[in-house]
């Protein structure tokens, strides 16, 4: 299970703090998540803890893997797309969901490299905003408990403080998330352990129905703006983990050329038991947020 708003926040955090001071050796994290190809996801955005950030009290300091955080997809040469719970206030979020950390909290690393690559800047952000219908869906089993809620229209714009013009970028894809296509979902999550993916890992899956989405979690997908995706049958259950929030999922062409179908926004966290399946991933439909939200539109030049 993945760490989705505040009190998830907080964890993450708290797993960063420890595996500074342990010193614990990486580890995967998407759960049978495979290591990526160098150069095969060149518009992979790292959201990462400023060194020194304070961020709901708790100072995060370490190196790059161990201030790592969530995923996101760089959409335009100074416009990076990720999720809006990773960059919301951990202090605000369930009154003010549209508030938004500090841009001098975080940092973004560009590339499929991986984290402690040296030669790969850490780059600082001058804007960050998030989708005015962002909100959290609580969990009716306990709707106090933002570790078991999710959310709606979960995306957020970062704008880089200088554009990389030389940077790849990745558009929408042309797939219009029929049931069955294959995806992918990309990240370098956190196991609840602490140990961190420092490569990027990618996570084999295909696009279910809205109504097969449905029966397994408390979220309505349509009204939600979500897209689910869970592993073939017959093939290891991928499921994302603590710090792959944000992360881009895509579909790739007959010439391997990717395209952006979802962000991902949360797990297995919202499954009733009765109902669990291993594997079930929830991504926001980044074709229906651009849809409902005119910047992020204008980013996509629709």
């Amino acid at each position: 299970m993945r760490p989705t708003m505040f009190a998830k926040l907080v964890t993450v955090i708290a797993a960063v703090v420890a595996t500074v001071a342990l010193g614990a050796a990486p580890a995967s994290a998407m759960s049978n998540g495979q290591p990526t190809s160098p150069g095969s996801a060149p518009w992979f955005a790292a959201i990462v803890f400023a060194d020194g950030a304070d961020v709901g009290g708790t100072i995060v300091t370490g190196d790059r893997p161990a201030r790592s955080h969530c995923g996101g997809a760089l959409i335009d040469a100074r416009t990076v797309l990720t999720a809006a719970h990773c960059v919301a206030d951990p202090a605000t979020i369930a009154a003010d969901p549209a508030k938004a950390l500090p841009t001098n909290a975080l940092r973004v690393i560009l590339g499929d490299r991986s984290l402690s690559a040296d030669r790969t800047p850490e780059i600082a952000i001058s804007r960050i905003d998030i989708d005015p219908a962002f909100g959290l869906v609580p969990n009716p089993r306990d709707p106090g408990n933002l570790d078991t809620a999710a959310a709606h229209d979960d995306l957020a714009l970062i704008t880089l403080a200088k554009p990389q013009p030389r940077a790849q970028t990745i558009g929408l894809s042309p797939t219009l998330g029929l049931p069955g296509t294959p995806v992918a979902l990309y990240g370098h999550g956190l196991i609840p352990e602490g140990g961190i993916s420092d490569g990027l890992l990618r996570g084999p899956l295909a696009l279910i129905s809205a109504a097969d989405c449905a029966r397994q979690t408390f979220a309505a997908p349509v009204r939600g703006g979500l897209i689910c995706a869970q592993s073939p049958e017959g093939r290891p259950a991928v499921q994302a983990g603590f710090g792959d929030s944000g992360g881009p999922v895509v579909t790739r062409d007959r010439s391997g050329r990717a395209g952006l179908v979802g962000i991902f926004s949360f797990g297995t966290e919202t499954v009733a038991p009765v109902l669990f399946t291993p594997g079930f991933n929830a991504a926001t439909d980044v074709r229906i947020g651009a849809l409902r939200w005119p910047e992020l539109r204008a980013h996509l030049h629709l």
